[in-house]
């Protein structure tokens, strides 16, 4: 009996031994996103994916680790689409096999290193994955012998103490910012945007690693500290079930929402802010819109036309019906008849008039008049600073000239309008009937003129190949001295940063950009500091390739690596005028496949026989 207990026992050792042994052999690398380099457990060069992981870790900071962990997962959910776009998409590197996040976790799994054991960590809590990849990532965490942060280790425990509301009286748009509380961690505070003029879309959001008092504080000296903010902040304590009821609507809005904008953070913090609403309790409700009735709406009217802001439009036969128009414009379309702000006046000129008013320009051209008596009365019955009414004037002058020219000569209205301002028309055909002009169009035509647009033509995209861009000098041949070393200065910064973040076709293709803004005029990359001018073409260079995104780099790690503060779009939309490259829904096209990727060309080379 003790002779088959013995047997037993080394048996089990034997096969711990076992295991053992085969834990410490090099495992074959699995399948993973381009760029991202999944450890092979235990050959080959360290990915740079783990130097990051440390490096957040050791920022000291919860919140610089989990804004990590939260753009990865995003990195790998499905990328908006505009409904032109064929079903399979970018072929971004985050993405090319069809990569989902489950599939991450599971090579996180069989990968037994601290770096992604940290990451099982926070993708459990953050990663809205279903409960059999769940229960593996708790499996292979109590296995796990590595040490983690105290704070990470209880994830779980974290809690959302307070919602605050903040807003100001103009009403275009509110912060809701969250107070997150990790047990042992410093507390961060979550900031989302949510914006009236959008449909209360959540238009943008960020991390403040800060607690949430420690944050309205920062953000009230701010707010102090801006010129152009004439109205002060209000920060209010709202019902949290109420805050998760809005910021939810928020993002259903913003999904049903095309063209909706990226920033920086946005949308990559989305899954930390989606898990941080999941804290929230239930229950709430999003408050209704008022309703105006037409009673209200008149007595608006009314006031404005006993007004003496209407005394040099009086004998105008058209002011009475004009200022009804603008009247009922803000009580349906901006949520209030007296709330009338520099944006509500851009929507109103350069948007829905357009848009939604038919008739000749003899009748429109008085609408930036009207709107004018409109805005000073309204802000006179709410009391407003007269900063904000001199703002609100001025942003009417400084849309009136785009106004003039939209309401000129044929024009597209309603639905057409729309697709117009998507992209879909053309532009240079106006139609005034909303059903002229739809048999000349389809999605097919409209996705083959996109891809012409971006490298010079249909013959170009007829000719265009994939061969990779050569490991190009930069190429000052018949510059001015003065302008060549300019050049050099330049393509010394960009090519810092592409070996550092990029590759040799992105670096080839930076000089190439660098060499045609001199040869176009000089004078652009001569003005101002020549950091500025490197983050610009890294900036248009790196959106024309998909860079940012192929190679899993924000465009604040350029500027950081360039010390740059201000954003290069600035100076970037300089070089696009000195090169008559225009800009328009959609973006920017830089017109020749000589500064395009093989990667960029070959998604557009799959787009193109697709369409064949």
């Amino acid at each position: 009996m003790a002779k088959k207990r013995a047997g037993k026992d080394k048996s089990r050792r034997d096969k711990a031994k076992a295991r053992r042994r085969a834990a410490q052999r090099p495992r074959p690398s699995h399948p993973s996103p381009e760029g991202m380099h999944v450890f092979d457990g235990g050959m080959g060069d360290e990915p740079d994916l783990f130097l990051h992981v440390r490096d957040a870790l050791d920022a000291g900071h919860p919140s610089v680790f989990l804004e990590m962990a939260s753009a990865l997962i995003q990195s790998l959910r499905p990328r908006e689409r505009s409904p032109w776009e064929p079903e399979d998409g970018l072929d971004t590197a985050a993405d090319p096999h069809g990569w989902q996040l489950a599939d991450l976790i599971d090579s996180f799994i069989h990968t037994p290193v601290a770096e992604t054991t940290a990451l099982l960590a926070a993708f459990e809590q953050l990663g809205d994955v279903d409960e059999v990849t769940a229960r593996r990532v708790r499996q292979t965490l109590r296995r796990r012998p590595h040490r983690l942060p105290a704070w990470l280790a209880g994830l779980g425990g974290a809690a959302v103490e307070r919602v605050v509301e903040m807003g100001d009286d103009l009403g275009d748009d509110e912060n809701l910012m969250l107070g997150l509380v990790v047990p042992d961690g410093d507390p961060t505070t979550l900031v989302a945007l949510i914006d009236h003029t959008m449909g209360s879309a959540l238009k943008d959001a960020f991390c403040v690693p800060l607690a949430l008092d420690d944050a309205v504080a920062a953000f009230r000296d701010i707010a102090a500290g801006e010129a152009t903010r004439d109205v002060p902040p209000r920060f209010t304590d709202i019902d949290p079930a109420v805050g998760r009821a809005r910021l939810e609507e928020g993002l259903r809005i913003a999904d049903m929402t095309l063209g909706m904008p990226h920033t920086e953070t946005w949308p990559m913090v989305r899954p930390l802010l989606e898990w941080a609403i999941s804290l929230l309790p239930a229950g709430g409700e999003v408050p209704e819109p008022r309703e105006w009735s037409q009673a209200e709406v008149a007595a608006v009217v009314d006031g404005v036309l006993a007004s003496s802001h209407v005394d040099a439009l009086r004998d105008d036969p058209d002011t009475e019906a004009l200022v009804e128009l603008l009247v009922e414009y803000a009580a349906h379309y901006a949520g209030d008849p007296l709330r009338w702000t520099p944006v509500t006046v851009e929507i109103l000129l350069l948007d829905w008039v357009p848009r939604k008013v038919m008739a000749d320009r003899a009748y429109l051209e008085k609408v930036p008049a009207v709107a004018e008596a409109v805005v000073r009365f309204a802000h006179s019955e709410r009391g407003l600073p007269a900063a904000v009414t001199s703002r609100t004037v001025t942003s009417i002058g400084t849309c009136t000239a785009e106004f003039l020219q939209a309401i000129s000569g044929p024009r597209r209205m309603g639905p057409m309008a729309l697709l117009e301002q998507m992209g879909a028309l053309d532009p240079d055909e106006g139609w005034t009937d909303p059903d002229e002009g739809w048999d000349d169009w389809s999605p097919e035509q409209y996705r083959r003129e996109r891809l012409e647009a971006q490298v010079g033509g249909a013959a170009a995209l007829a000719a265009l190949t994939d061969e990779p861009l050569p490991d190009e000098p930069l190429d000052v041949s018949g510059l001015a001295p003065e302008d060549a070393d300019r050049a050099r200065a330049v393509a010394g910064l960009t090519d810092g940063w592409c070996d550092t973040a990029w590759d040799v076709e992105l670096r080839t293709a930076c000089r190439r950009l660098i060499t045609e803004t001199q040869r176009s005029n000089p004078a652009t990359l001569r003005r101002g500091q020549v950091q500025t001018a490197a983050a610009a073409i890294c900036w248009l260079i790196g959106n024309a390739n998909e860079a940012f995104a192929r190679h899993d780099v924000r465009i604040m790690d350029l500027q950081a690596h360039l010390g740059v503060k201000a954003s290069p779009r600035e100076r970037a939309l300089t070089i696009l005028d000195t090169l008559d490259i225009p800009i328009d829904y959609t973006g920017y096209h830089l017109d020749s496949p000589a500064f395009l990727t093989s990667a960029q060309r070959r998604w557009i080379i799959r787009q193109r026989d697709e369409l064949a």
